[in-house]
């Protein structure tokens, strides 16, 4: 019985062990690292939308969190008589996002009072964000693995479990709430992205070399990467999901904004620029010219630097959003600044 007891005992303290180490490390991590803070979802847009009544949405992929720096502009300025949610739908694809307005949004547009009026009537815009990228099909054609993880409810998780049982696609739903409920630690957020693996290789065996060998071999990744991407671009699937959304959109009487992200420059080869980036542009614009919706631009058109670009290649860092923020709001982005009248486009 002693022994039995003696036994349970060292295994918690081995347990206490590994928890004080977790800990221990949890904190060092948190003031040794410049990690960022957890992102914005769907989920905070959808709960910041019941209380914000915005109107304007920014619907697109994780490119719309670029537009937070702008939103908060827009707020100070106008006193809040502007109100801009941005939706970003991580990984997304014009499915997605049709997804996320149909499921997560639509229903707070179409809510109305015990007396049937609407209960948030202020929304008059919605700006799409988007980039070539969006219109190609996630590997294997089917709908991306981003919407469990990223958009979905527990109903909708439960309603798939019920009907498919537990997959591999719907699992992520389980996946990213554990993630979720565990957003605070570190060694959760950084699995898979090894921010915190570079960032102590850098400063335990500093190597410029090193260093500069792999911003090489990433730059070229992503040159080659926006090259090829003229095989993919307008896949079926996300062209009727894009036709579907511009639809839903327009019936509404909503005014709609389509705005291609920045690109980091160093990304873009004249070859990228000509091809694939050149026949997405154009493919849009005719899209927008035959909607009356405005397309603008601003792949290669901004002031941004490489510098403004997080390590991913892809985002913008919080200087930079603050930089694009206010250069748009100058000029091209301009009328995010002003009330939109429905039934503009």
């Amino acid at each position: 019985m002693s022994g039995g007891t003696d036994a349970w005992r060292n295994l918690a303290l081995v347990g206490l062990g590994i928890i004080v180490t977790i800990v221990g490390v949890e904190a060092a991590l948190h003031r040794l690292v410049p990690y960022p803070p957890p992102l914005r979802e769907v989920e905070d847009a959808v709960r910041e939308y019941r209380s914000a009544d915005p109107t304007t949405l920014v619907l697109g992929s994780s490119h719309a969190r670029a537009f937070d720096s702008l939103a908060a502009i827009v707020d100070r300025s106008s006193l809040g008589s502007e109100r801009i949610v941005t939706v970003p739908v991580e990984f997304g694809k014009m499915d997605s996002y049709l997804w996320v307005f149909d499921n997560r949004l639509s229903p707070l547009i179409d809510e109305r009072t015990p007396s049937g009026t609407p209960r948030r009537a202020s929304l008059r815009r919605v700006v799409l964000v988007t980039e070539w990228w969006d219109s190609c099909d996630p590997p294997g054609g089917g709908p991306g693995y981003n919407l469990p993880a990223r958009a979905w409810t527990l109903t909708d998780f439960l309603r798939d479990a019920a009907q498919h049982g537990l997959t591999s696609f719907n699992r992520n739903y389980l996946s990213n709430r554990f993630d979720r409920a565990l957003r605070s630690s570190m060694l959760v957020r950084d699995r898979g992205h090894g921010l915190v693996l570079d960032w102590t290789r850098a400063r335990v065996r500093p190597s410029p070399a090193r260093d500069s060998a792999i911003l090489a071999e990433r730059t070229a990744t992503w040159q080659r990467m926006i090259e090829d991407g003229t095989a993919c671009l307008f896949a079926p699937r996300q062209v009727s999901a894009l036709t579907a959304l511009l639809d839903e959109l327009q019936k509404r009487r909503l005014d709609v904004v389509i705005v291609l992200v920045p690109r980091k420059p160093g990304t873009v080869t004249p070859r990228g620029k000509q091809t694939t980036l050149a026949s997405f542009a154009a493919r849009m614009q005719e899209i927008g010219q035959h909607r009356d919706i405005e397309v603008i631009d601003l792949t290669t058109s901004s002031p941004l630097t490489d510098g403004d670009f997080a390590i991913d290649f892809d985002h913008l860092t919080p200087e930079g959003s603050a930089i694009f923020g206010r250069w748009g709001l100058a000029g091209p982005l301009a009328e995010l600044n002003r009330p939109a009248d429905r039934g503009g486009s």
